[in-house]
């Protein structure tokens, strides 16, 4: 049967069905987000719980990729660090957005949806210049298990930092 129409995929659907298979838990996404950090040579990570959820700050580098690229290679490239670790979030119903910080200025941003973002009350350190900065926006609740993170990355070669620790 030939066909001439077109069709057209919901890549947000996409990301959400593809997200199912790859990682088992949020521990695991956050894990793969800390292996992005240390492809991208970050000096170190903080994560910042925020009322909504929470921000990432990849400290002391910048990603050289628009962030619309950067989040436009899911379907390409579903095995990378970054993507593994949203694609988790994604199908769990959690909005993301990412933040390029260059010489201390935002120089370029995307987001999955249009959501009150936190960055302005959760800036990065400020003596970082150099910063990729990824906030989780949850309207469910994202929960960690702080004793499994800190036994898997007692030997993370840069510091992780969550609620100061």
């Amino acid at each position: 049967m030939d066909s001439a129409g077109r069709f057209q995929t919901d890549l947000k659907a996409a990301v959400r069905q593809m997200g199912r298979y790859l990682l088992p838990s949020a521990d695991d996404a956050f894990l793969k987000l800390v292996q992005f950090g240390l492809s991208q040579s970050a000096q170190s990570i903080v994560m910042v719980n925020t009322p909504t959820g929470f921000l990432l700050h990849f400290l002391g580098q910048s990603e050289e990729a628009p962030v619309e690229t950067m989040l436009s290679r899911f379907v390409e490239e579903p095995n990378r660090p970054l993507h593994a670790g949203l694609l988790y979030f994604l199908h769990h119903g959690v909005e993301i957005a990412i933040t390029v910080v260059q010489g201390g200025q935002l120089v370029d941003s995307a987001r999955s949806a249009d959501f009150p973002q936190q960055l302005s009350k959760f800036p990065p350190d400020p003596r970082f210049h150099e910063a990729v900065s990824l906030e989780l926006f949850a309207r469910t609740v994202l929960e960690f298990e702080e004793h499994t993170l800190r036994q898997r990355l007692v030997y993370c070669p840069i510091p992780v930092t969550w609620k100061g620790k």
